[in-house]
C-alpha cells in the first residue's frame, strides 16, 4: 500500500508539513520521509583527521587540492597509493596506454565463449553462416544479437515466412523508405531488430523497418 501524507514512517517520523518528500516511480506521483531520505553530508577533511585507509592526515602526510570550487585536505599517503595501482593496471607501448586489468581479460573471455557457444548452436541447427557473422559480432552488437533471439523465442517476426522482400532483392532496385515501413509495419520484433541493425550495420536487407546498404541505412 503506498505511504500517504499522515502516516508513520519504519522510523517513527510522521509523514506530513516540512517532512513530506514528493517524488515519482514509474510515472506516478509519491510521497516519502523526508527525515529519512537525506542525501550523506560528507564533512570536509581537517587537518589531524584520518581517512579511510587509517592514515593520519598530518605533516608530511598533508596535502590540499582544488575539488568544485573548493579547497580540500586530501592525505598524500592514499594519493601515491592510487598512482601505483594506475601503473600496475596500465602500460604504455609505442605512447599509447593500455590497460591490463585482469577483470577485462576476463570479460572478453566470458563473451569469446558465449559467442561459441551461440555459434555451436547455429551450426547444429544448419546455419553455418549465421554462426559465421555471429562470431565476429561486436560487443554492442551481440547483446543486441541476443535480445533478439529471446524475442524470437516466444513471436515471429514477419519475415519469417517470407524472407525474400527484405534480403533477396536487386542491388540497383532496393525497396523503397516508404516500402521498408510498411514491410515491417506491426512486426512484433520490430524494436528488437532496429537495435541490432544499429549496432551489427548489416551490408543488405531491410531490418527494422530500414533498407541497409554498406551497413548504412539508405535514406530514399
Amino acid at each position: 500500500m503506498p505511504v500517504q501524507i499522515g502516516d508513520v514512517c519504519k522510523k517513527g517520523h510522521r509523514i506530513e508539513g516540512d517532512n513530506v518528500q514528493h517524488y515519482t516511480n514509474q510515472g506516478r506521483p509519491h510521497v516519502r520521509c523526508a527525515t529519512c531520505n537525506q542525501p550523506p553530508k560528507n564533512k570536509p577533511r581537517k587537518r589531524g583527521d584520518i581517512c579511510k585507509n587509517g592514515h593520519v592526515i598530518d605533516g608530511d602526510n598533508f596535502a590540499e587540492k582544488m575539488a568544485f570550487g573548493k579547497l580540500q585536505v586530501v592525505c598524500r599517503q592514499c594519493q601515491r597509493d592510487a598512482v601505483k595501482r594506475y601503473a600496475k593496471n596500465h602500460v604504455t607501448k609505442d605512447g599509447r596506454t593500455i590497460r591490463t586489468s585482469s577483470n577485462r581479460e576476463k570479460n572478453e573471455k566470458q563473451a569469446a565463449r558465449r559467442a561459441a557457444e551461440r555459434a555451436d548452436e547455429m551450426i547444429v541447427a544448419g546455419k553455418e553462416d549465421n554462426a559465421l557473422n555471429y562470431l565476429r559480432l561486436a560487443k554492442r552488437a551481440e547483446r543486441a544479437s541476443i535480445a533478439l533471439h529471446k524475442k524470437m523465442v516466444n513471436t515471429e517476426p514477419n519475415c519469417i515466412d517470407n524472407p525474400g522482400p527484405y534480403i533477396d532483392y536487386a542491388e540497383d532496385d532496393p525497396p523503397t523508405k516508404l516500402q521498408a515501413f510498411l514491410m515491417c509495419q506491426d512486426c512484433p520484433v520490430l524494436v528488437e531488430c532496429a537495435r541490432f541493425a544499429t549496432a551489427y550495420r548489416p551490408a543488405i536487407g531491410v531490418w527494422g523497418g530500414e533498407v541497409y546498404s554498406d551497413g548504412k541505412p539508405v535514406d530514399r
